[in-house]
């Protein structure tokens, strides 16, 4: 888990979003419980923000440079695949923006951004268009 350490060096910002009661969020719940901490350790400046908004499909945002945001579902996912997905956004912070594939991440996640600006209007989560 080195990655970690370097989470900050291309993530701006990093969003859990979950509903704080249904069984669809517990293992996103649990990922948060175990392991905000040691993120929050190894990288202290990075905003590391949960969102709990009641009846919503567990989430994990990453912003990068100039607003670009990316989504990954985490219903059904263990602790070790949630991990993963965390360590993919990471990475692709420090490639996405020299191969050229930002125009591609905006497509890419207009589904995800468009489900939580819809389903979460409500709960007082400002989201920033691209």
């Amino acid at each position: 888990m080195a990655w970690r350490a370097n989470l900050s060096r291309g993530v701006k910002e990093i969003r859990f979003l979950f509903c704080q009661s249904s069984p669809a969020s517990a293992l996103a719940r649990e990922f948060v419980k175990k392991n905000y901490g040691d993120i929050k350790a190894r990288n202290p400046s990075l905003p590391v923000l949960i969102r709990e908004c009641s009846g919503v499909e567990p989430q994990l945002w990453a912003r990068y440079d100039m607003g670009v945001e990316r989504c990954v579902r985490l219903d059904g996912l263990t602790e070790a695949q949630i991990d993963s997905k965390l360590e993919e956004l990471a990475k692709a912070g420090g490639s996405f923006f020299a191969s050229g594939t930002q125009a591609h991440l905006r497509k890419q996640d207009a589904w995800c951004s468009g489900a939580f600006v819809n389903i979460c209007n409500h709960a007082h989560v400002t989201v920033i268009k691209t």
